[in-house]
């Protein structure tokens, strides 16, 4: 009886491991079937040309979190340290093929030979590694013939990855996801000689559940990347083009009842006093049988101060998603805006009938509202000047200082197309508002707004429309800094901006949603012209019956002053704009200087009654100038200091100080010329420093 006690243990699990191999092998088998096209000798290239289909087995766009097994380590890691994290950055084999039709058969297979291929690092371009040439930006794009339409070539060039990797052993029984940010025009991938599926949109990162293809040894994945697709004809000349696997591959893994999004909307009651959290917490189960769930939120201040929590179970069918909702009022709520930007922190958890916490997962939300009202665009109620530059693509390890160097220079606002999920959270922390442009410019393929005159405006595009412009709100959905939502860059209009327009606007109501190319149609909250001229502006402080927001103007020092003295006219009407571009900006001493000035906390001027006064006016919407350290010097024409001080006086937004710039009852010096010097710094935050000067 002892050894047969002991035997019986073994058997079982001998018995249970034959079941599930048997039952993975099942699922292997049929999933293969449902998504794998019959592989001939050459690859299928339907996905590339099928208009109607931006994407296949690609997971719907959600928000970017990453799934911790304690709240501590939740509280503290960064993303890629999680042990639900494995890259697959590093070596891999690969070939460049100028057309499709030169693809050896067998390529998507464990079994091919690649040892002959070159070996490539992964993230890296295609420009960058030298294989294709930089898009210098003048033609929209580069595979079409002068003088014809453009149109996709007969051959496409495609680049073939090839790599490995091993399911770390205490991932068993989970969901593994796949997740790929910027991977060229088009992507198909496959794994152990399967198609996981087929992602067009490379400007949102793509993912895919590819459990029931992955096997306990070694996995295959191949990569197909190619230079053009249909959806090229969407990303023109003004869209930031990085061929090849140019950002980060990674698996992830979740349980098997797992978070799938994260929803956080907040709004404020009319005294912008108090706030209300409403929390979405979408869970998946990927079991056959129904299963319970407890989900659990916690929210934290600033300072780590819990400030409410709440759980609720949730009985998930076979196979199905749930949304469980929680509601957190908080009075007296700190709000988040470009100059004050206040985050609070989230944590949620899901817990099993056993007690025991299957994820953590940590967000931040920010409380703040952005609407029109009129010919306003108003955040947490007051009008915002849009102080904004477009930007396009940084590297990682630059986009945190190009940020800060923005926000010294005054900057506010960001105009751009999707982003590395990095850049939101950076945004949010340091205060910018954030129009978030859908992958959208076809110029190239005409503006006009009769059918056939424009990608706009022909239904057989619809789908990529639809697409492109929901991708970028499903992912960036809970960032505070994203202030507006912008459908694209010039690409006419019609049926699918229509379209695109009423599925933002019925999917996320806390937003205002523009389109350039819309003019004064009625699918853009917000006129935002392009490049204006002086006639166009004054038509809209006319009679204009929306806000303005210039969505592009050129980024010269003598068009930024004309089209900043337009702005700030009485009346105007005008809010501000995007000048182009933030790389430029930076690369110019001259118009650093003349931007700094125009998008200061503070602005000076003389005094009318008095010689000895200048007047000090707070430029901020909503900060005291007591939060910041201001400094004044007056110097004479030697540079010899005449006096100086400090303003510590409370002066609110829009107010105004006055500063005697010599003892009472003391003159200025005759007869020497005199120079007046503010020196600004925030006091939390950002370290701002403005230099003002005032020739007396």
């Amino acid at each position: 009886m002892w050894q047969t006690a002991e035997i019986y243990p073994a058997v079982i699990v001998k018995i249970v491991k034959m079941i599930k191999d048997i039952i993975k092998y099942i699922a292997t088998i049929t999933a293969a079937l449902l998504i794998t096209p019959v592989a001939k000798g050459q690859p299928d290239t339907t996905d590339m040309r099928n208009l109607s289909l931006p994407e296949r087995g690609r997971l719907l766009s959600r928000a970017k979190f990453m799934t911790y097994p304690k709240a501590a380590i939740a509280d503290t890691a960064s993303f890629g340290s999680s042990l639900y994290h494995a890259s697959l950055n590093g070596e891999w084999r690969f070939r460049y093929f100028s057309s499709n039709e030169e693809l050896p058969e067998g390529y998507y297979k464990p079994s091919f030979d690649d040892s002959k291929w070159d070996t490539v690092k992964v993230p890296c371009s295609w420009e960058e590694a030298g294989i294709v040439k930089p898009s210098d930006g003048t033609a929209p794009y580069p595979f079409a013939k002068k003088g014809e339409k453009p149109r996709l070539p007969e051959k496409l060039p495609v680049g073939i990855y090839r790599s490995t990797f091993v399911v770390p052993f205490d991932w068993d029984e989970r969901q593994i996801l796949l997740d790929m940010e910027r991977f060229g025009a088009a992507a198909t991938v496959w794994i152990n000689g399967h198609k996981a599926g087929y992602a067009e949109d490379p400007s949102t990162q793509a993912e895919f559940d590819i459990t029931r293809l992955c096997v306990e040894d070694v996995n295959t994945i191949v990569i197909e990347s190619h230079l053009y697709s249909k959806g090229s004809l969407l990303e023109g000349a003004r869209t930031t083009r990085t061929s090849g696997l140019a950002g980060d591959i990674y698996i992830v893994c979740q349980p098997k009842v797992r978070l799938s999004d994260l929803i956080a909307v907040t709004s404020l009651d009319p005294t912008y006093a108090n706030g209300m959290l409403q929390l979405g917490v979408v869970v998946k189960s990927h079991y056959l049988n129904p299963k319970e769930l407890k989900v659990y939120y916690e929210c934290f201040d600033a300072d780590g101060k819990s400030i409410g929590k709440e759980s609720k179970y949730t009985r998930l069918q076979m196979r199905l998603q749930d949304t469980v909702y929680f509601n957190l009022p908080i009075r007296n709520v700190h709000l988040w805006n470009a100059e004050n930007p206040y985050l609070y922190r989230i944590r949620v958890a899901t817990q099993k009938n056993d007690g025991r916490y299957s994820e953590f997962v940590n967000a931040t939300v920010g409380f703040r509202t952005s609407e029109v009202s009129g010919r306003e665009l108003l955040v947490d109620g007051k009008a915002v000047k849009i102080k904004g530059v477009i930007m396009r693509e940084y590297g990682a390890d630059s986009l945190a200082g190009t940020l800060t160097e923005l926000k010294k220079l005054g900057v506010n606002a960001i105009l751009t197309q999707p982003m590395a999920p990095e850049f939101y959270d950076l945004c949010d922390e340091l205060g910018f508002y954030v129009f978030d442009q859908a992958a959208i410019e076809s110029t190239g393929m005409g503006e006009g707004i009769y059918k056939g005159q424009s990608l706009a405006n022909d239904p057989q595009w619809l789908a990529s429309f639809l697409y492109r412009t929901e991708n970028v709100m499903q992912r960036d959905k809970s960032h505070p800094s994203v202030t507006a939502w912008s459908m694209g860059y010039r690409s006419g209009n019609g049926y699918n901006m229509y379209k695109a327009y009423l599925n933002l606007k019925a999917k996320d109501r806390t937003r205002p949603v523009c389109y350039g190319g819309a003019g004064l149609e009625w699918n853009t909250d917000i006129f935002c012209p392009v490049n204006p001229d002086s006639k166009t502006l004054a038509d809209w402080a006319a009679k204009g019956d929306r806000p303005c927001v210039i969505e592009e103007y050129a980024a010269d020092t003598a068009t930024f002053g004309r089209v900043w003295d337009i702005i700030e006219r009485k009346g105007s009407g005008i809010q501000g704009g995007f000048m182009f571009d933030a790389g430029k900006l930076l690369a110019d001493s001259t118009l650093q200087a003349a931007v700094k000035e125009r998008f200061a906390p503070v602005s000076i001027s003389r005094s009318d009654s008095i010689a000895e006064e200048v007047i000090i006016t707070n430029e901020c919407t909503f900060l005291s100038l007591d939060k910041f350290d201001i400094k004044w010097t007056l110097t004479d024409g030697n540079g010899k200091r005449v006096s100086s001080g400090s303003l510590s006086v409370p002066v609110a937004p829009g107010q105004s100080a006055a500063v005697r710039v010599t003892k009472e009852g003391t003159a200025l010096p005759a007869g020497k010329s005199l120079t007046f010097t503010l020196t600004v710094r925030s006091k939390e935050g950002v370290k701002t420093t403005d230099i003002l000067k005032l020739k007396l």
